[in-house]
C-alpha cells in the first residue's frame, strides 16, 4: 500500500476562504430576499424593503441593517412602539389576508438551506 503524508499547512487557507465565501453568499442571499420579498409579503410602497443594506463586520460576520424606525417591529415583532399596543399584523393589501408573523424567519430558514446546499458543492 502506498501512502503519502502531508502537512495541513500545505492546504493553505482553504477552509477559511470557503467559510468566508459562504458567509458572503448567505448575507447576499438574505439581503436579496429582504429587498425583494415574495408574493406572500405585502409591499405597499416598498420603502422598507429597499432600505436594507450589508455592513461587513469581519471576514466571518456581515450585518444586515435597516435604519427605518419601524423596520425592527415590522420585521421581527420586537421593540414595538407603545402606540402599537398588542403588536402589528401585516396583511395583504388586496384582501386583508394576515401574513404569518414569522415571515422573516421563513426567509432566514430558506437562506440557511441555500447555504448548506452551497457548502455541499
Amino acid at each position: 500500500m502506498a501512502t503519502k503524508s502531508f502537512n495541513l499547512g500545505q492546504i493553505g487557507d482553504f477552509a477559511e476562504n470557503e467559510t468566508e465565501e459562504l458567509v458572503e453568499f448567505g448575507a447576499t442571499r438574505l439581503l436579496q430576499r429582504l429587498q425583494n420579498p415574495d408574493e406572500e409579503i405585502p409591499v405597499d410602497t416598498g420603502t422598507m424593503f429597499k432600505q436594507w443594506f450589508k455592513r461587513p463586520v469581519s471576514s466571518l460576520e456581515i450585518d444586515l441593517i435597516n435604519k427605518l424606525e419601524y423596520a425592527e417591529p415590522v420585521t421581527f415583532g420586537t421593540n414595538l412602539p407603545p402606540s402599537w399596543k398588542n403588536g402589528y399584523q401585516l396583511t395583504k393589501s388586496d384582501n386583508e389576508t394576515p401574513i404569518p408573523k414569522d415571515w422573516v424567519n421563513r426567509l432566514i430558514e430558506k437562506t440557511k438551506r441555500d447555504i448548506i446546499r452551497e457548502a455541499g458543492r
